[in-house]
């Protein structure tokens, strides 16, 4: 028979053992959860002078939390500066009307220094586009050469919205001039091998020239590229392209993996060159 003094030394262990395995145990949820909730960033004002509720400013936060965040679009549309939007970690943007619209010179980099490959969400209902005229390295004006471009590391990018760089309506042919090679104007590229492009149902990639006949001179506009070790799902949407350009693509693309199984990809020219 134990002693009271024994049993009592016995039970305050066994209590202290069970309530640290218990704080362990939901501090390890906590944690777990935390990392995977996303953190939801509103946007409630259509500029860009760095102001707080902005879309540029709500990046930027979502950048400094880490994991993965959403970037909510309470407004029916966003104008954007020549100033570039640096995506550094997983992040989602997605409306929270019937749709919203970020426009403007801006090029959307995503930018992965980890060793493991980061998210892009476009969700269905925003548009990406271009706002049209900018001056180019080598003179001469020309459409927004990018509108998202994944620079660095891999990313696993879904597209169920719209990614479109057209050449506006009025533009003239001096002015629609790309004077410097290799400025060609394209929707999305992807420089690092190593990423999945997922094009979903609603997904549009339009990179379409509005005057082809009467703009001969814009060239090589592409609505994809993509770089060798690239795995490429269409699972529906539009991939379009269209241009004066004879043998231009809707998607330009090294020795990638191709997995089609809905959808369309349509071009003026080709509309899938590989290897």
């Amino acid at each position: 028979m134990r002693s009271p003094a024994i049993a009592h030394s016995r039970r305050r262990f066994f209590g202290a053992r069970t309530l640290l395995a218990w704080l362990l145990c939901t501090t390890g949820l906590a944690g777990a959860a935390g990392e995977a909730r996303a953190s939801d960033l509103h946007v409630t004002d259509g500029g860009d002078s760095g102001a707080p509720g902005q879309y540029r400013t709500e990046v930027v936060a979502a950048n400094k939390a880490g994991g993965a965040n959403r970037v909510l679009v309470d407004v029916p549309k966003v104008t954007l500066g020549s100033s570039d939007v640096d995506v550094t970690a997983s992040l989602t943007v997605t409306p929270t009307s019937a749709a919203a619209e970020v426009s403007g010179q801006a090029t959307h980099f995503l930018d992965n220094s980890g060793s493991g490959p980061l998210s892009f969400t476009l969700d269905s209902g925003v548009t990406l586009d271009s706002a049209g005229l900018q001056p180019q390295p080598g003179g001469g004006f020309g459409p927004q050469p990018m509108v998202l471009e994944a620079r660095t590391g891999a990313w696993n990018i879904t597209i169920d919205g719209v990614i479109r760089t057209p050449v506006p309506a009025a533009c003239p042919l001096t002015a629609c001039f790309l004077s410097t090679p290799g400025i060609d104007p394209t929707a999305l590229s992807i420089d690092q091998p190593g990423s999945t492009l997922t094009i979903g149902p609603t997904g549009v990639i339009d990179a379409t020239q509005v005057n082809p006949a009467t703009d001969p001179f814009l060239v090589g506009n592409q609505a994809v590229t993509v770089t060798d070790g690239t795995t490429v799902n269409i699972k529906g949407g539009t991939v379009e392209q269209v241009s004066a350009t004879v043998g231009a693509a809707a998607i330009q693309a090294g020795v990638i993996n191709l997995t089609m199984t809905g959808g369309s990809v349509t071009s003026s020219g080709v509309g899938i060159s590989s290897g």
